[in-house]
């Protein structure tokens, strides 16, 4: 403990006055507790409210900037923590050890991040959650118009939890707009979920998560990279603003690992008569035991945006995933993927491009066509022109077809070249 903090901090149940000038160095949590409840903090299962000090704590980081830090210990927090951002200053919050317990008070979000226009950083690691049994609490994070926010390496554990619970949401700050400001400007810009896990402890728990994240309207510039997303209905979920059916732009979901995903591992929901998501890159992630890898929901009613969702490299583990894309309304969606015949969901690889494609080779090279084992007839390896010509090669006879629609056999179609 800091001596210089301690002797002047905010002392819960002992009614001392918080410091009256900025102070140096990190400022710690527990600075702001009394004895009792500081022996509370070994508790397995904490009963001593500790939402003083944390409201503390985050008043006078919030004011300067700095280092906010949360020690090793089990928390007891009977409210939800309101971490409100007004000033234009860096925040660096560090639990690395510290576990949230929430009050049954708490029905929203454990953390709620409050702030609009706030360009600088706030940067939350290394926080664990506990919800095992708690059929209140409604997740771990909300944030409303929070910008610049990173969330890192947080982890919750979690059974028998209310339904709709969300371990992280990002949507628009309610209230009045102020001058030259749009509705999406109040949402939540440029954050990022980076490393971090949800996870019941056994697979025969009861209880499912909603959501893993949830990002409500123009969350524009969302990054969610290298997480465990486990036990819950739905990955990530893309839904539209309510008032004014906007989605994210130009969000990045990259090398994260789903699995046991009751219904989709990444979801987007596009409101009737409005644009669908453009810049959403599914690169490089890990689908076991989800139905659908994406799920796109009212394509057929939506309006085409500038750039489809992508989808690359990703990986889907044979017999566990039944399809890489479910799109019954038919939203334009761009693919380059692979997979071994036989092995894994079937998967159509489309790309969406504008201007004029180059194929450039080198001297001695030649673009080749075929199926999985190199060989090409009427029914593998066409070329296929404006989505109705189909173009082959008959390999015991050399010749190459060209037909109207899908061919009946090797020779149903109009000769090219007699083979010689």
């Amino acid at each position: 403990m800091n001596p210089e903090i301690s002797r002047r901090a905010v002392l819960v149940g002992a009614g001392a006055m918080a410091p009256a000038a900025p102070l140096a160095g990190s400022i710690n949590v527990r600075d702001f507790m009394a004895q009792p409840l500081l022996a509370d903090l070994d508790a397995e299962r904490p009963s001593m409210d500790a939402s003083a000090a944390f409201k503390a704590a985050w008043q006078l980081v919030s004011e300067r900037g700095g280092n906010l830090v949360i020690p090793p210990g089990n928390y007891f927090l009977a409210e939800p923590w309101r971490c409100e951002i007004a000033q234009p200053v860096n925040i660096r919050l560090s639990g690395w050890g510290a576990k949230l317990f929430t009050g049954p008070e708490v029905t929203g979000a454990a953390i709620e991040i409050r702030g609009a226009f706030n360009e600088y950083l706030l940067d939350i690691e290394g926080l664990a959650f506990d919800h095992r049994g708690n059929g209140r609490a409604g997740g771990c994070f909300e944030i409303l118009g929070g910008h610049c926010v990173s969330i890192r390496r947080c982890t919750l554990e979690y059974s028998a939890v209310r339904a709709g619970y969300r371990f992280i949401v990002f949507a628009a700050l309610p209230g009045g707009q102020r001058a030259k400001e749009s509705r999406d400007d109040r949402n939540s810009l440029w954050c990022k979920v980076e490393g971090c896990t949800i996870r019941r402890r056994s697979g025969s728990e009861p209880g499912m998560a909603a959501c893993f994240v949830q990002a409500i309207g123009a969350a524009n510039a969302l990054t969610i990279v290298d997480n465990c997303i486990q036990h819950c209905a739905i990955g990530v979920a893309f839904e539209p603003d309510p008032e004014t059916g906007s989605l994210a732009n130009a969000a990045v979901i990259e090398r994260n690992f789903f699995e046991t995903v009751d219904r989709a591992g990444i979801s987007v929901t596009i409101a009737e008569g409005h644009y669908g998501p453009t810049g959403l890159r599914i690169l490089h992630n890990r689908f076991e035991r989800c139905p659908a890898a994406l799920e796109v929901l009212g394509g057929a009613e939506a309006r085409i945006h500038s750039q489809p969702p992508f989808l690359f490299g990703n990986y889907y583990t044979a017999g566990s995933v039944d399809a890489a894309v479910s799109n019954p309304g038919g939203y334009p969606i761009s693919s380059l993927e692979t997979r071994y015949p036989g092995f894994g969901p079937k998967i159509d690889n489309v790309l969406y491009m504008s201007g004029g494609l180059g194929l450039r080779f080198a001297k001695g090279e030649d673009l080749r066509l075929g199926g999985y084992d190199g060989t090409a007839n009427w029914d593998r390896g066409r070329l296929s022109f404006g989505g109705q010509w189909k173009m082959w090669i008959d390999p015991g006879n050399g010749r190459a077809y060209l037909r109207r629609g899908e061919p009946a056999s090797a020779a149903d179609g109009a000769l090219l070249g007699d083979g010689r």
